[in-house]
């Protein structure tokens, strides 16, 4: 079984954890309107970020782990400089809390979600607003890009979970859940899976290819309030009003574990990029530290079904790949055709008008008699009537 490590006190209730991509520092955002970075090696507060005025609900690293983000109450997300430990810029823009905060793969887009309904994307280098999403009728919950930065999807209290596309802006898929308000959000790491949570007891798996639900996840007894994939993909955890947090094998569909240790609804949950912890943040203002390194709970090497999914994608690619080059050579072609057919048709032309300024028929090349050039006549009459 997994077992707890440690646990890291706050002040306040802890809303919110995040892994630096390195696996050194975690974030931990509190209900005290402060973020808490700690040294995970020494199990130690190395700063508490100070500037908002409200509640911290949502906390990530950027993908090179040189930002974090962070929303909060007061309505607005702001930037950090991790090393400096110092507020970079606040982003206003929403006119309610700001309730989920997510980079892009490429950590150019930070996207906000708030209980204005709205998610806003922002230029995380020139700190400006560069676009807004609205189809949400309630707070927007929880929001996750996809692994290769295409699609951003929402969680939202008007019990939908909406796909956009990132470059359009446009949404492109509304899936209907039928367990309620979505609570939380967060994309396989190959981008095939999409979870999400509720304000009910379950967690439901969707296909993000075919926009359908393939599985629902039965245990918790209460709120499912955060979902988190393994870096592998082979383990989902959930936390939840229970007070507990549950291990789920993906591929299995079935629950492994339930991490039993908090006093109050466990709101957050993370995984180490190297799988080896997990960390999760509660109402009873801490965080735990989870080894799911035991037997039965981590794969030790890369599962086949993370593989499998990718040589598909890679043969589809392939394949469309194919398609594209058939397509282009056979437009190289016809065009080849068109301009060698012009040609001709040119050649011809003039092949007409030598042979009449000539005084020859225009299609055999014969000399006309005198009667028929004064009468108009530019062929001799008896030829099929075909340029020669």
């Amino acid at each position: 079984m997994a077992r707890e490590l440690a646990s890291l006190n706050h002040s306040d209730n802890v809303s919110s954890v995040a892994f630096s991509p390195d696996g050194s520092l975690l974030a931990a955002g509190s209900d005290d309107a402060t973020v808490n970075l700690w040294d995970l090696a020494a199990r130690r507060r190395l700063v508490a970020l100070s500037g908002h005025s409200a509640f911290v609900t949502s906390v990530a690293f950027s993908p090179g782990g040189a930002l974090l983000a962070t929303g909060s109450g007061d309505e607005t997300a702001r930037l950090w400089d991790v090393n400096a430990h110092r507020e970079l810029t606040s982003l206003h823009g929403h006119s309610y809390p700001v309730r989920s905060v997510a980079f892009s793969h490429d950590g150019l887009l930070l996207a906000t979600g708030s209980s204005d309904a709205t998610v806003k994307l922002w230029d995380v280098a020139a700190h400006r607003e560069v676009g807004s999403l609205s189809g949400h009728a309630e707070e927007v919950l929880s929001i996750a890009f996809s692994p290769d930065g295409l699609l951003l999807a929402s969680g939202s209290g008007d019990a939908t979970v909406k796909l956009w596309d990132v470059a359009t802006r446009c949404e492109i898929a509304s899936l209907s859940p039928k367990y309620g308000q979505v609570s939380t959000v967060a994309f396989s790491p190959d981008g095939a899976l999409l979870a999400s949570g509720y304000l009910g007891n379950t967690v439901s798996l969707w296909d993000v290819a075919s926009r359908r639900e393939v599985a629902s996840l039965s245990g918790h007894s209460g709120t499912v309030g955060t979902v988190a994939f393994g870096p592998d993909g082979a383990l989902l955890a959930s936390g939840s009003d229970d007070t507990t947090v549950r291990l789920w094998d993906v591929a299995a569909r079935c629950e492994v574990a339930n991490l039993s240790g908090h006093s109050k609804p466990v709101w957050s949950v993370a995984f180490s990029p190297n799988a080896s912890l997990l960390a999760s943040g509660s109402g009873d203002r801490t965080v735990k530290l989870w080894d799911v390194r035991c037997e039965g709970v981590v794969p030790r090497a890369p599962s086949e079904r993370q593989v499998a999914p990718q040589k598909a994608r890679d043969a589809d690619e392939e394949r469309e790949r194919g398609a594209k080059e058939a397509a282009a050579a056979e437009l190289q072609q016809r065009a080849k055709e068109r301009d060698a057919s012009l040609k001709e048709d040119a050649e011809r032309e003039q092949l007409r008008f030598d042979r009449h300024r000539a005084g020859l028929c225009i299609h055999c090349g014969t000399k006309l008699s005198l009667l028929r050039r004064m009468s108009g006549k530019d062929d001799c009459g008896h030829c099929p009537g075909r340029i020669k």
